[in-house]
């Protein structure tokens, strides 16, 4: 709950800054100063709320599962480093692998 007040109060005060037009490294690193807001959750923020899409979440348990289903790498730092060649889509890339199924016998 305090992450959520900090994040409302932030807002409010314009310590954050989601409007449309937003350069996203600045609204991640705005986030990021927020106790409790994360690398994952300031990038995800940073994909819907600005629509940025060069977001890549590597550490995300769900991208790393089915980067391996597909034979990429499931390190985040690994994948990450494979992911520069698909800038500047990078968020999309991570709507793909979220949606790739992976069998039962893979988890």
């Amino acid at each position: 709950a305090r992450t959520v007040v900090a994040l409302a109060r932030a807002l409010e005060q314009g310590a954050v800054c989601l409007e449309p037009g937003t350069d996203p490294a600045d609204a991640t690193e705005a986030l990021r100063q927020i106790p409790g807001i994360g690398p994952w959750t300031a990038a995800y923020t940073v994909m819907r709320a600005l629509s940025s899409p060069d977001e890549l979440l590597a550490g995300d348990l769900g991208v790393r599962r089915a980067a391996a289903a597909l034979g990429l790498p499931d390190d985040p730092a690994n994948l990450a480093e494979h992911a520069r060649r698909w800038r500047p889509w990078r968020s999309y890339a991570v709507l793909h692998l979220w949606h790739h199924p992976i069998r039962e016998d893979m988890q």
